[in-house]
C-alpha cells in the first residue's frame, strides 16, 4: 500500500491545489487503512525527521530553550503524532455524526490529515534558524483554515452547523489529548521530549531534556491547536 511517488504527489496537492485534491481522493477514503499508510504515516515520519535534521542547523540548544531532536525523541514524536492524528480524526468524525454529518473514522482521518499537512511540514521547518518559528506558526494557522474548508467535503456537516462543529472540535480535541497524554505519562514516567510550539513562551534558559512525559507529545499537539 506504500506509494512514495503517490504520496508526494497527494501532499503537493493537499498543500498548492487543496479541494481538487480531496474530492479526487475522496471515494478512496473510506479504506481508513488506505490513508494511514499511504498519507497519515509517511506525514507523521516527514514532520518528526524533519524536525530531527534540522536541528543540526543550530546548537545544540538549537530553539526555545530546548535540547534539539535526538533519534530517541524522534521516535517518541514519531509515536505520539501518530496516536495524536488516530484521537483527533476520531473526535471530529464522531462530533460530524452529532452535528448532521458523517460520523465515519475512515473519512475523519482522510478530513483531518490533508488539512493538517502543512502542520507536518512546520513541525519540521520550525527548528530552521531565523525565520523556522514563524514559519511554521503560518503553515498551522493555513492548517487550521483547511480544516474548515475540508470537513464539508469529506464529514458533509451542514452549512449552519458547521461553526459549532469546528470549534467544538478543537477544543474536545484538545481536552482529549491532554487527558490522553496525562494518562499515560502516569504509566510510562518521564522520558525524554521534543520542542514544542508552545514554547515560543518559555524562557531560554530553561533547558532540560526531560521535562516532560513519553505522552507529552500529544500534549503538545493539542498545545499547538490552542494557539
Amino acid at each position: 500500500m506504500v506509494d512514495l511517488k503517490r504520496t508526494l504527489s497527494l501532499i503537493s496537492g493537499g498543500m498548492f491545489d487543496a479541494e481538487n485534491t480531496w474530492r479526487e481522493y475522496l471515494p478512496e477514503a473510506e479504506d481508513w487503512q488506505k490513508t494511514a499508510f499511504l498519507l497519515t504515516g509517511p506525514l507523521v515520519i516527514i514532520g518528526a525527521l524533519g524536525a530531527y535534521i534540522f536541528g543540526f542547523l543550530g546548537s545544540d540548544i538549537a530553539i526555545f530553550g530546548r535540547f534539539r531532536p535526538t533519534l530517541v525523541s524522534t521516535f517518541f514524536t514519531i509515536v505520539t503524532s501518530a496516536i495524536a492524528a488516530g484521537v483527533i480524526a476520531f473526535v471530529v468524525s464522531a462530533l460530524a455524526g452529532a452535528f448532521g454529518g458523517k460520523n465515519s473514522f475512515a473519512l475523519g482521518l482522510a478530513a483531518t490529515t490533508f488539512a493538517f499537512i502543512p502542520g507536518y511540514i512546520g513541525q519540521a521547518v520550525a527548528w530552521l534558524p531565523w525565520m523556522g518559528g514563524l514559519l511554521a506558526l503560518g503553515l498551522f494557522v493555513y492548517a487550521l483554515v483547511l480544516l474548515w474548508k475540508v470537513i464539508p467535503v469529506f464529514l458533509g456537516v451542514p452549512d449552519g452547523k458547521r461553526v459549532g462543529h469546528y470549534i467544538l472540535s478543537l477544543v474536545a480535541s484538545i481536552a482529549a489529548m491532554m487527558v490522553l497524554s496525562m494518562i499515560l505519562g502516569r504509566f510510562l514516567g518521564p522520558s525524554v521530549t521534543a520542542p514544542s510550539f508552545s514554547d515560543f513562551s518559555e524562557d531560554s534558559s530553561s533547558s532540560s531534556p526531560s521535562s516532560g512525559g513519553f505522552f507529552d507529545g500529544i500534549a503538545r499537539q493539542a498545545e499547538l491547536m490552542a494557539a
